[in-house]
């Protein structure tokens, strides 16, 4: 069965293909086709084909928004990490105080994008050790553009709810609150199961690798032997 399946793996903002690594060599070591989408923040854009096999998509973040919706209505079944129907929280409060954050990104951003993204970061890989990037930045333009974008940003999930969807959430996740996983599930429909690590941050598909897998062995154990 393995050899019929195409994995597809989209990447969130400030990162690129390469977080996948760990993701790559398991599925191609199955005997999965793999493919990587990168956005192009510090290389090379890289698109990825979709065929008419069996596939899963995975996600992570800002990455369920730049796969089209026709290419996720496609998938077998979608893995959604860390993510949100829509970046600044519902609680009025919260919402201001996440807006002016990202303001101060945007502002920040071209004077120092190295320092922007390196504590980025920090904050997604948290409670792990810090995890900086010491990247060439090959399109600014877009990082700033999909930032902006992030803070509008909103996907309507009617056409998903035939799909099989796990929603993976960090407890102590820094940049998605636990209340914009839980508002996400709600609106997936009742096609979709929330798994929630208690211990991993934003980054948890990177740092928590083989504890996801496992989590999807014992729950989907066709696609992940």
């Amino acid at each position: 069965m393995s050899s019929e399946i195409e994995v597809i793996a989209y990447h969130g903002w400030g990162f690129n293909s390469t977080c996948w690594r760990s993701w790559q060599a398991k599925f191609q070591q199955q005997g999965f086709r793999f493919q990587a989408f990168d956005r192009g923040y510090f290389g090379n854009p890289m698109n990825v084909n979709f065929e008419q096999s069996p596939k899963i998509i995975l996600t992570h973040s800002y990455g369920l928004h730049l796969c089209p919706i026709a290419h996720l209505q496609q998938a077998d079944l979608l893995i959604i990490f860390s993510s949100f129907s829509e970046f600044h929280p519902e609680p009025e409060l919260l919402k201001r105080r996440s807006q002016a954050i990202l303001k101060i990104m945007l502002n920040q951003l071209e004077k120092s994008p190295q320092l922007v993204l390196n504590n980025f970061r920090s904050k997604c890989y948290s409670p792990q050790p810090k995890e900086t990037m010491e990247k060439t930045f090959s399109n600014l333009e877009l990082l700033i553009n999909d930032l902006k974008d992030l803070g509008k940003t909103s996907i309507s999930f009617d056409k998903l709810n035939h799909i099989p969807k796990i929603v993976f959430q960090g407890g102590k996740d820094q940049i998605i609150s636990f209340s914009q996983g839980k508002a996400l599930l709600k609106l997936l429909g009742n096609n979709a199961q929330y798994i929630e690590i208690p211990d991993a941050g934003h980054a948890l598909p990177f740092t928590h690798f083989q504890t996801c897998w496992s989590v999807l062995n014992a729950t989907h154990a066709a696609y992940f032997p």
